[in-house]
């Protein structure tokens, strides 16, 4: 069953509740959930993850409360990627240090007692960024709002019951909006992405719409993954007007997950991936454990 918006008296029942941020928001925020990328959460006290395949690494690392510290990507050797992360005394996430286009970077989030970003520093090279964050419980909203830096930038996330984030609305130039819905199964899984853009600009007007669908097996791991997308675009006279013409496109892809091999612990060390039915791959995690 999907997750619906149902927020009924739910300004009277939000003390102590933590919205639960979408793992592919990192515009201003920094999140996990899954690592790597299973669909389910890692058991027991482990350590590191560490994938292989030829001339690629990536070691995944974890505190002994299972909370992610570290990333680091390297390629013939050689470090290409890394990402800390830090927590405050309470477990809260409060900072983020990684690499991004060669530059150093950095996200320093201060959360409220339930661990809610109230601000974000964001610094990347001599570019600074600060985001205030504001909640409304009563319509179950939150306004994120750049201050400085590029200024004008705002996101409103919109979250159910659960404080699960449902729907992401963007705001862009040239009249530009992008919205994004989330649905997930009764384990909090997800299992609907869809991004809607729309850009209403100067010689043309433009719509495209992507819909990530991810199934699960009864164990709860990833088994399939399919995406489409479509898109139509308008040209314009001088004066603004559409023109006739519609141009159209679409495509679609599928990723599917199988033949999961299990530890002690429950957690998988390898597993099959295939890529719209090309040849399959093979996925090795060399996991560690406290």
């Amino acid at each position: 069953m999907l997750a619906l918006f149902t927020c009924v008296a739910f300004a009277q029942t939000h003390v102590g509740m933590t919205v639960k941020f979408p793992a592919d928001i990192d515009d201003h925020l920094y999140c996990y959930h899954d690592y790597p990328y299973t669909g389910k959460p890692l058991q027991g006290a482990v350590k590191s993850i560490t994938l292989e395949s030829e001339d690629q690494k990536a070691v995944y690392s974890f505190d002994k409360a299972g909370r992610l510290t570290g990333l680091s990507d390297y390629s013939s050797g050689k470090e290409m990627q890394y990402e800390h992360y830090k927590y405050d005394k309470q477990g809260r996430p409060v900072k983020k240090e990684y690499m991004a286009n060669g530059y150093k970077c950095s996200a320093i989030l201060i959360p409220d007692e339930f661990g809610n970003p109230l601000e974000r520093k964001y610094k990347e090279g001599g570019y600074k960024e600060t985001t205030i964050f504001s909640y409304d419980f009563a319509k179950c909203q939150v306004t994120a709002k750049a201050t400085d830096g590029d200024y004008g930038k705002e996101w409103t996330y919109y979250f159910d019951e659960k404080g699960r984030v449902i729907r992401r609305e963007k705001p862009g130039k040239n009249l530009s909006k992008s919205v994004t819905t989330y649905a997930y199964n009764d384990q909090d899984q997800l299992v609907k992405q869809t991004d809607h853009f729309v850009k209403d600009g100067y010689y043309s007007y433009e719509e495209e719409t992507t819909v990530q669908t991810i199934s699960y097996d009864e164990r709860g791991f990833i088994s399939r993954k399919d995406k489409a997308t479509s898109w139509t675009v308008q040209d314009k006279e001088k004066d603004g007007k559409l023109k006739s013409e519609v141009r159209k496109g679409d495509k679609k892809s599928f990723v599917l997950y199988s033949d999961y091999e299990l530890d002690g612990h429950g957690n998988a060390v390898k597993n099959t991936i295939n890529h719209n039915g090309k040849k399959p791959e093979t996925v090795v995690r060399s996991i560690v454990y406290y």
